[in-house]
């Protein structure tokens, strides 16, 4: 079944892209970016290219990290509408309040295009950093024993202060089941670049 969600907001901004006469449009690499842009790439018939690192030849060109991040490739579209996803950390951050010199336009939302319905959202309490972009990161893995025991983490992760700080997980504790997936750290999860990083009961193994 089609996530209603991403699938709405994928037809919202495909109709928006649509009637404006865009050539570019930008997500982050996050669960929403890589949710919504390779709907909006199905619906536009457009290749998106993920993971942007830098932005280069005036927007003709893309550098996109490969092999774990061993090598970095140069990447061009020929597509007319290009999509693209940005890695946030290797982009220089806007100054919270700062105000913006580009239009806004608000657009209405694109219903009954799904295969389902949206029931309800569930947002967690803990109103932490996002993982993606925090400042401070306690990680642990699978020497925590149980899920149970990322509380010692969370205890942490409060001392360092919510706002600036994020908890996450390698693989292998999100294979074992003691904390969901949204929490995972690395190649196959999410890419993180904080000040600091806390790496407790993950043994570094390659």
């Amino acid at each position: 079944m089609l996530n209603p969600y991403g699938d709405q907001i994928s037809h919202t901004v495909n109709d928006v892209v649509q009637k404006g006469g865009y050539d570019k449009v930008i997500g982050s690499t996050s669960a929403f970016g890589k949710d919504v842009i390779p709907r909006l790439g199905g619906l536009l018939d457009s290749q998106p290219i993920t993971d942007v690192i830098q932005v280069i030849d005036g927007g003709k060109k893309f550098l996109r990290p490969i092999y774990a991040g061993n090598a970095v490739s140069t990447v061009s579209s020929s597509d007319k509408i290009k999509l693209f996803t940005i890695r946030a950390t290797n982009f220089e951050k806007v100054q919270a309040g700062s105000s913006n010199s580009y239009p806004v336009e608000e657009a209405p939302a694109v219903l009954g295009k799904t295969a389902g319905s949206w029931i309800e959202n569930t947002v967690s309490e803990s109103e932490m950093a996002e993982l993606s972009s925090a400042k401070f990161v306690v990680s642990g893995g699978r020497g925590m024993k149980n899920g149970e025991n990322f509380q010692i983490l969370y205890d942490l992760a409060s001392v360092l202060g919510k706002q600036n700080c994020a908890v996450g997980a390698s693989r292998a504790a999100v294979d074992a089941g003691f904390v969901p997936n949204d929490m995972q750290v690395g190649q196959t999860g999410k890419v993180v670049a904080p000040d600091l990083y806390f790496a407790v009961g993950i043994s570094g193994a390659i």
